[in-house]
């Protein structure tokens, strides 16, 4: 995961499924032995919600907290946290907790 890039995405739940941009505004790079930490925003184009998010990232995993709305707050449900594995370019992944 690198500062700037973008992973285009969906997710599935019992009520459908809904398209999302993860864009990395920034990374901090880890002493060796740590673990990267990411941060940047999601893009839900089909709610017309973004949201904030905090990640980290070792070995193959991948894992992020969704926390803060910045539009369409009343279209998502927050805190979420996700989690998930690198298979080369693609991750794949599950919501590991929900408020709603």
């Amino acid at each position: 995961i690198i500062k700037d890039s973008e992973w285009c995405g969906l997710c599935f739940d019992e009520s459908g499924t809904y398209p999302f941009i993860l864009h990395v505004t920034e990374t901090e790079l880890p002493e060796i032995g740590k673990k990267l930490t990411f941060q940047g925003t999601i893009t839900w184009e089909t709610l017309g919600a973004t949201t904030k998010f905090l990640g980290l990232t070792y070995d193959k995993v991948v894992k992020f907290t969704e926390y803060e709305a910045i539009v369409g707050q009343e279209y998502v449900e927050l805190p979420n946290d996700y989690e998930g594995t690198f298979d080369g370019h693609l991750i794949s992944g599950k919501i590991v907790e929900q408020t709603f």
